[in-house]
């Protein structure tokens, strides 16, 4: 089991692009989620699929004029993100 999973948000004004690596930076896992309140419950379930099997995720967030604020302040709020 990998201790910890890091995962890359490229944040835009369109769909933004979610890709998940293991430890030596290679991505495994992509998807893109709609930018609304919807995707946002997507990339939710998204992300609690992809910390399953690790002790930790650790999340980057691209800083994209204001598109990261909301979405950095609203995951680390998520209760389903919290173990």
């Amino acid at each position: 089991m990998d201790r910890v999973r890091s995962v890359g948000i490229d944040t835009s004004f369109g769909n933004p692009g979610v890709c998940a690596m293991v430890a030596d930076g290679r991505g495994v896992v992509r998807t893109t989620v709609p930018h609304d309140y919807a995707g946002a419950g997507q990339l939710v379930t998204w992300l609690r699929a992809q910390a399953a099997p690790c002790a930790r995720l650790a999340v980057g967030v691209e800083a994209t004029s204001v598109y990261h604020g909301p979405l950095m302040e609203g995951l680390a709020q998520e209760p389903r993100l919290q173990r």
